[in-house]
């Protein structure tokens, strides 16, 4: 089945709301967690999807490791998956960056003295306590995929030989560049898979060959690679991205080629016909076998889809997609624009105004919605 490539936007795909001069700009709101295990209040950086507040919709949970790095991980990730879930290629997800306190006592199952430094216990608090506090304040689906920066991704690969189900898909720097762990993590995944030949998950591994160490690491993983290339698994799934030499003390994740690989499946084809709102809900509830859970639809999707059923003659049916989009996502802007532009030139002036006049209260600078609204008042 082919798959587009791209999206074109010729619509409203964001919100943006009038600012005052000094308002502060708002990726996030940092909250705490506190720690038996640890003995510890844990910092956190939580970034809710647009809109988030005005729905009822269950999201994905993206946990960001280093996530008290602001400018290097937490803002990057936040951009990124906002500009992929905007455009369809993936689903919105709440983001939740977890501040380090021991960042090698907590990643590293040994250190250069062969001892476990911490990840069981820091593994027992994800899934004892940060898990269950994020699931119960927010509204969250049975998924959860780990963004690992650094010797996180140690941590990540150790975790899935212990605990699979704790995430379904991790995107990380190379867990063999750290010395002391590169034999521990060859072999123990040897041991994992010859035990769970069935085991699904995904794992996505870049980094750049910055010196000596990073070198060391591609021979491993090259190892790791073939490991799992003889193991002949069908459900496990390693994408490894080799980038060149760089003077960057901080490796890239390249975290939108890592998303987009996992969710090539969620992208919404392009030779799919669709003759009603049904067509598109069906496609997205398949995906459940992908992933799990069934991804809600993208308010994008649905307009561009509403907007070819309008093009054919087929209003009622666009008008039901517009109005599904807003049972889903109250303050869009596609389906508030659009509706009122359908009333306007069916002649029923009330309902344009009423939503032009939607438009403007969530988005004062959208000026055709508001010249349109000058223009029907003037008329009556």
């Amino acid at each position: 089945m082919k798959k587009i490539t791209f999206i074109l936007c010729l619509i409203l795909t964001s919100k943006i709301y009038a600012q005052n001069v000094g308002d502060d700009i708002v990726i996030g709101k940092y909250d705490r967690v506190h720690s038996e295990i640890l003995n510890e209040d844990r910092l956190l950086l939580v970034s809710l999807p647009d809109g988030y507040d005005k729905t009822n919709i269950d999201y994905p949970v993206a946990y960001l490791f280093y996530g008290d790095r602001i400018m290097q991980y937490y803002a990057p990730t936040i951009s990124e998956i906002d500009k992929l879930s905007s455009d369809g290629f993936m689903p919105q997800m709440i983001v939740v960056g977890i501040g380090n306190t021991d960042r090698y006592g907590n990643f590293l199952p040994n250190n250069r003295n062969g001892v476990n430094a911490g990840v069981d216990d820091f593994r027992k608090f994800l899934k004892e306590e940060l898990f269950p506090f994020v699931e119960n304040k927010f509204r969250t689906k049975e998924s959860r995929i780990f963004i690992a920066p650094q010797a996180s991704g140690v941590f990540s690969m150790n975790v899935m030989f212990e605990e699979q189900d704790m995430f379904d898909a991790c995107f990380m720097n190379n867990p063999f560049r750290w010395p002391y762990n590169r034999e521990y993590l060859l072999n123990k995944s040897l041991k994992y898979f010859n035990s769970n030949p069935e085991a699904k998950n995904y794992i996505y591994a870049s980094f750049n060959l910055n010196d000596e160490l990073d070198k060391i690491g591609l021979e491993y993983i090259r190892k790791w690679e073939k490991q799992i290339d003889s193991l002949n698994l069908k459900n496990f799934h390693v994408e490894v991205n080799f980038q060149s030499e760089s003077n960057d003390f901080v490796s890239s994740l390249e975290l939108k080629d890592g998303l987009k690989s996992y969710f090539k499946d969620y992208i919404f084809p392009n030779d799919v016909k669709v003759e009603s709102l049904a067509d598109i809900q069906k496609f997205y509830k398949d995906l459940y076998s992908k992933f799990g859970y069934v991804p809600d639809e993208p308010d994008v999707i649905m307009t561009l889809e509403s907007d070819k059923l309008q093009q054919k003659g087929e209003v009622e049916k666009s008008k039901e997609i517009l109005n599904y989009i807003l049972s889903k996502y109250p303050e869009s802007l596609n389906a508030l624009y659009r509706l009122a532009n359908i009333y306007r030139e069916e002649g029923n002036t009330e309902k344009a105004i009423e939503y032009y006049t939607k438009c403007v209260e969530i988005n004062a600078d959208m000026a055709p919605a508001r010249r349109w609204l000058e223009t029907l008042q003037k008329k009556e």
